[in-house]
């Protein structure tokens, strides 16, 4: 796949935006977040076009309970 310059630096910052809103997610409301188990945020796209939200939930890890937020992709995009 070939890009233009400009191409490549609106996916580069959308990536940067991405990044940017999980690192606070995770360093400001980790713990409390998970534990909502829920949907933490609106929709919004991927560098690519795909409809996601981040959710929160405890899950266990061998003999521990740790929070965990994971990026799941909208049904229907």
């Amino acid at each position: 796949m070939t890009l233009t310059f400009d191409e490549f630096q609106r996916m580069f910052l959308q990536s940067v935006e991405l990044m940017n809103l999980m690192e606070n997610a995770l360093e400001l409301n980790h713990i409390e977040a998970a534990k909502l188990n829920g949907v933490l945020t609106e929709p919004f796209e991927t560098p690519e076009g795909v409809k996601v939200q981040v959710y929160g939930q405890m899950a266990k890890r061998g003999s521990m309970i740790l929070p965990e937020l994971r990026l799941v992709k909208i049904k229907g995009n």
